[in-house]
């Protein structure tokens, strides 16, 4: 490669840079005033820096000079390189930002490299560089940048820049040198004061990059402060001429913006560029920026009112610190870190973007969180030109291996790929030695050129062609022979020169042929034919068993050359066999005579056309026509088998392939496997989970040669069906006075049968016999059961393992339910009118009452459990015996008995005003002489009432309250009958009717209701109302 020569500039400031263009003349290429946030004085418009029109490209390369660091920020800061940490710990703002110093050197503070590479090779799209003339840089500019002040971070103070006024000055290590050298600034730019002393260098480079720029470029003691919110780093733009690249037209633009979050905005206007008139606008752009942040969302770069992105750069976050060409992280640097915590550098396509015929554009810069600045940005654009593409290829039309007297025919097709007419065009292709013309070498579309003449002093074949359109293809073919004296596997290139003249731009241009239209500039090479022949010996593969006495042998090679076998045995003569390799490049051997079984050597060589001869090839071989011997251990002759998965295994000789297949009843195929026996001739195979049912397994083996034994076949059965078991006692959820409640069902014949009962005194597997006939089974146990809830599980288990539970739970219950008498209370002294019976039991169960050993009423407990009747007609003074007794569905029955006495009421007393109930409203006063209007009037009893019958409703209706005149009844104590639980208190239950009776409902009487209904008694006012027997 080669360097172009750099312009001086002089007094270290930007010159500026005049373009002729075809069309217009382009006078001093200037930027047009931001109009969105006014520039600051210590800020720079961005101008042009350098541009030209060469078939070429731009690239950029660069990396960061300050990191994370690890010891202030542990936890996050590896995250935070890698991009990967949570949120804002991603950003330079959350971290100490320390030195990096890569160069090993004692000398500098910090450094960092990166790889430089151009064309295709690069990663920019654009294709190689071509053999007459590897790429050539024609520009290369430096820019770094930084903050040379500190600030202060988690609690550790910053440090400001080794020396902020030597900011000017970075040293650079170009590939190939020995050391580095010092760049000094033609321009810097930086914030005047402040805690924040932003600052960027610009310096051309275009003279230290070496003849070979491609390599490893390294910055070292760039200028920058550390601590909190710290960034520093660089960038190499390159702008480099390669004839294997489309001519575009390559601009440069360079100044310092300021884009904030409290100004919003900069526009900024580039002028001095150039777009095609039509046609598509292929453009690449390179953009530098600093102090961006990864987790800062905002930033945006708006090219022409079009925002722009890529993969791993959104468009709301477009200076994400990385460093990124088209969509992919550059890795070729070092540190190569993605998040670079401050340096933006980005190369990305923008097809479409920019309009035709344009000479300048509008550049809106965005943020609406954070802080950032632009440096630079370049244009790489495909512009109104030609763009031939010259692809060079050759055919032997000998059909050969490009042997001495081949004729070779050269093909170079040329295309118009671009958008404007090529004039003027000359292709000249210069032969080398070994390639010698013929009369009428030339053809232009299959057509002799006139025009085409051979200069034999130079070699050169010169063929002027006609202009060619866009869109078009021409033809041109050359004819040569091999020359007699080209030696075994000699490279010869060729590589053809296009010269033409843009017609629009008017100049000249020159582009070289290529052997691949996907790499660009690569030469087209004949390789003659050094080679001995290339003969493939296919079958039979060396140290084969071959099972047979007449083996076959064949192979591949070069055509009209000639394979000689030799062939020997220990006990036989040799025989030599001969064969041409056909035209289709095949060869075969029959032999026409037995050999020996065991041991056979053959030799093959083989000689081409011209003499070349094959190294030996030697091979041996063992003829077996012996069948190997087989024998099957499993599965048995007929096996019933419990599981699934059959496993099948046996014995014949080493290395022998066993075939193992399985077929149904209908004999079709259902599973076939293969393996190979084992040094000591052992196999065994395991199947995927077959069926129940029959199955016919049928293994052969076969030898290294080739022979097959007799097969053997196995008849199985697989059963792993689980037994059926069905419970028919006890059921599910039953209850029983039985302590020892039958279990019976059935299951199948061939099953065991276990029971275990699980309640208040666990039992160990019961073994229970099974009925052979028809899998019937029935067990009671021995000793009686201990009352309570039981679990009995059966388990019925086949000879296969597969087993089945069945369980049921039982409830045995031979104790009563529990049975209080709330009222009366034992020994209770009652008026007629208050004999209420009250109780609780369980819910629903029977309760029946006698009363004095005489029948009084049966009826059943309420959903809560309780109990209340009241006698039909009062009761005659005396002394009572209540018995009641409450049984439940098993027939368990408890009784309780309370004694109490009827007493005649006397005269009542005027009572000391009784505390009412907290929920009863106060009672007024009532008029004994007049009725409630409210209550219905009273009726006369019944007499045809009998014990049994009900009138009424069975709700008594409401009181009106009233003063009460009598003496508080006090509240009785309950009778309860063992065994019982406490029982919930009386006022809370409800109650049930029975026959022979009054039913007092769900709610029985508290104290203030009995003090209620002996008052109105006694005062003549209507009571509620019960059935009287």
């Amino acid at each position: 490669m080669h360097r172009a020569p750099c312009t001086s500039r002089p007094g270290g400031r930007p010159s500026p840079v005049l373009l002729l263009l075809p069309w217009t003349l382009l006078g001093l290429l200037w930027v047009l005033p931001a109009t969105a946030q006014d520039i600051q004085d210590w800020e720079r418009e961005f101008t042009l820096r350098f541009g030209t029109v060469e078939p070429g490209s731009i690239t950029l390369i660069g990396n960061s000079s300050l990191t994370c660091d690890e010891v202030t920020t542990p936890d996050t800061c590896e995250d935070a390189r890698q991009g990967e940490a949570t949120g804002s710990a991603n950003n330079n703002n959350q971290h100490w930002m320390r030195m990096v110093d890569v160069d090993g050197d004692p000398d500098t503070f910090n450094s960092s490299s990166a790889a430089l590479t151009l064309g295709a090779r690069g990663g920019n799209g654009f294709g190689t560089g071509g053999a007459d003339g590897e790429p050539e840089v024609l520009w290369a500019g430096l820019y770094w940048g930084a903050d040379t002040n500190r600030r202060a971070v988690h609690g550790r103070d910053g440090l400001v820049a080794p020396d902020p006024t030597a900011l000017d000055e970075v040293r650079l290590t170009v590939p190939g040198a020995e050391g580095a050298v010092t760049v000094t600034a033609e321009v810097c730019n930086q914030r005047p004061s402040g805690a924040e002393r932003d600052y960027m260098c610009f310096a051309e480079v275009t003279a230290l990059l070496p003849d070979d720029p491609e390599g490893e470029y390294t910055v070292a003691n760039l200028q920058t402060g550390q601590g909190g919110n710290r960034y520093a780093g660089w960038s190499l733009v390159v702008v480099y001429r390669d004839p294997a690249e489309p001519t575009r037209n390559l601009t440069v633009f360079d100044g310092f913006r300021n884009i904030s979050s409290t100004s919003n905005e900069a526009l900024v206007r580039v002028e001095g560029f150039l777009t095609p008139p039509f046609g598509p606008v292929r453009t690449r752009l390179g953009v530098v920026a600093w102090e961006g942040d990864r987790a800062q969302i905002g930033s945006r770069l708006v090219l022409e009112g079009v925002e722009l992105s890529e993969d791993g750069r959104p468009a709301n976050n477009f200076f994400n610190t990385s460093i990124t060409r088209f969509g992919f992280p550059v890795a070729d640097r070092t540190p190569d870190w993605p998040n670079t915590m401050g340096i933006d550098i980005a190369l990305l396509g923008i097809d479409g973007v920019l309009p035709n015929d344009a000479t300048s554009a509008e550049i809106l810069l965005r943020t609406t969180a954070g802080t950032y600045f632009t440096g630079a940005v370049a244009f790489a654009t495909e512009i109104f030109a030609p763009r031939p593409e010259v692809l060079k290829t050759f055919t032997n039309l000998d059909g050969g291996d490009n042997e001495p007297g081949d004729r070779v025919r050269y093909t170079i097709a040329i295309s118009n790929d671009g958008f404007d007419l090529a004039t003027d065009l000359t292709l000249t292709d210069t032969l080398d030695p070994a390639l010698l013309p013929v009369p009428g070498a030339v053809t232009i579309e299959g057509q002799p050129a006139a025009g085409a003449t051979w200069h034999p002093a130079s070699r050169q074949f010169v063929v002027p062609l006609d202009d060619l359109p866009p869109g078009d293809t021409i033809t041109v073919a050359i004819e040569v022979v091999l020359a007699d004296n080209i030696t075994p596997g000699q490279r010869i290139a060729n590589q053809a020169v296009l010269d033409y003249r843009a017609d629009t731009l008017d100049r000249d241009f020159r582009r070289i042929s290529s052997a691949s239209p996907d790499t660009p500039g690569l030469p087209t090479v004949l390789i003659a034919d050094d080679r001995p022949p290339d003969v493939q010996w296919a079958d039979p593969e060396d140290e084969a068993l071959l099972a047979t006495l007449r083996p076959v042998f064949s192979g591949t090679g070069e055509p009209g050359a000639t394979v000689t076998l030799t062939f020997s045995q220990p006990d036989g003569e040799p025989v030599t066999s001969t064969r041409m390799i056909a035209g289709d490049g095949t060869w075969s051997h029959t032999p026409v005579a037995d050999f020996l079984e065991g041991a056979l050597f053959v030799d093959l060589h083989a000689e081409d056309r011209i003499g070349n001869r094959t190294t030996l090839d030697s091979r041996s071989f063992t003829l077996d026509i012996t069948p190997p011997p087989l024998s099957v251990a499993a599965p048995a002759p007929d096996a019933m088998l419990f599981a699934p998965d059959l496993f099948a295994e046996g014995a014949s000789e080493p290395e022998a392939r066993i075939t193992l297949v399985i077929r149904d009843d209908d004999v079709a195929t259902v599973a076939e496997h293969e393996t190979v026996t084992t040094p000591s001739g052992l196999w065994s195979q395991a199947f995927e989970p077959l069926p129940d049912g029959t199955w016919t397994l049928t293994v052969t083996a076969t030898d290294r040669a080739g022979n097959a034994s007799a097969p053997v076949i196995r008849s199985f059965t697989i059963d792993t069906r689980a037994p059926l078991l069905s419970l028919d006692s006890p059921e599910e959820g039953q209850r029983t006075r039985d302590d020892a409640p039958p279990v019976s069902g059935q299951t199948d014949l061939d099953a065991t049968l276990v029971l275990r009962l699980q309640g208040p005194t666990p039992s160990d597997d019961i073994s229970v016999p099974v009925d052979p006939d028809d899998g019937s089974f029935s067990w009671i146990s021995p000793d009686p059961l201990e009352e309570g809830a039981w679990t009995i599980a059966a388990t019925a288990t086949r000879p296969n393992g597969r087993n089945t539970t069945v369980e049921r739970t039982v409830e045995i219950v031979r104790t009563g339910p529990p049975l209080q008498i709330l009222r009366p209370t034992e020994g209770e002294q009652l008026t007629p009118d208050a004999v209420t019976f009250e109780g609780l039991t369980e819910p629903g169960v029977a309760v029946t009452l006698r009363l004095d050993d005489e029948p009084f009423t049966a009826l059943s407990a309420d959903a809560e459990g309780a109990f209340i009747v009241s006698p039909s007609t009062p009761l005659s003074p005396g002394p009572y015996t209540l018995e009641v007794t409450a049984s439940d569905t098993l027939g368990n029955r408890t009784e309780a008995t309370v004694n109490f006495e009827v007493v005649v009421p006397s005269e009542p007393t005027e009572p000391e005003p009784s505390e009412p109930e907290p929920t009863e409203p106060e009672p007024s006063e009532p008029d004994p002489t007049e009725p409630d209007p409210s209550e219905p009037e009273p009726s006369e009893p019944d007499p045809t009432d009998t014990p049994g019958s009900t009138t009424g409703p069975t709700e008594p209706p409401e009181l009106e309250p009233s003063e009460p005149s009598e003496p508080a009844v006090t509240e009785p104590e309950p009778t309860t009958a063992a065994p019982s639980e406490e029982p919930p208190d009386p006022r809370e239950l409800g109650g049930g009717s029975g026959c022979g009776c009054a039913a007092q409902g769900a709610r029985p009487f508290g104290t203030t209701a009995w003090t209620v209904l002996l008052l109105g008694a006694l005062l003549g006012l209507r009571r509620r109302r019960v059935v009287r027997g």
